[in-house]
């Protein structure tokens, strides 16, 4: 199977004030487009990551164990929200691939919110 990094240029880095860095959207993104596709790796099985790059990285479960990802392109930079949710993420474990997607229409300026504990995760078979 062969993946094409998808990236759109319609968002950018940014330094928030109260959250250090994230992604702020450049133009109108309509709802269900997708933003981008990123790889991902896994730094560390059942070993916490330290250092700046800790606060960036997923941590999840799998099969007993935690497993502490990277993940490329914007992937770590989005914002955590519960309450105003506008990006939704997709991952597929047999290869590493996170695929964001806009939950709503989200407006030029905003800032592109995901909640941390919603990504979908598909299983390898």
């Amino acid at each position: 199977m062969r993946y094409v990094y998808i990236f759109t240029p319609k968002m950018r880095m940014i330094d928030t004030p109260d959250k250090g860095r994230g992604v702020v959207a450049l133009q109108h993104i309509s709802r269900g487009e997708i933003l981008e596709q990123a790889t991902s790796f896994v730094l560390s099985k059942n070993v916490k990551p330290r250092g700046a790059i800790a606060k960036y990285m997923y941590e999840y479960e799998f099969k007993g164990s935690t497993y502490y990802v990277a993940v490329l392109g914007f992937g770590m930079l989005y914002n955590h929200s519960k309450e105003h949710q506008n990006v939704v993420c997709g991952v597929d474990r047999l290869t590493g691939i996170w695929t964001y997607f806009a939950a709503r229409n989200i407006a030029r300026g905003e800032e592109l919110l995901i909640e941390y504990n919603n990504a979908e995760f598909n299983e390898p078979s």
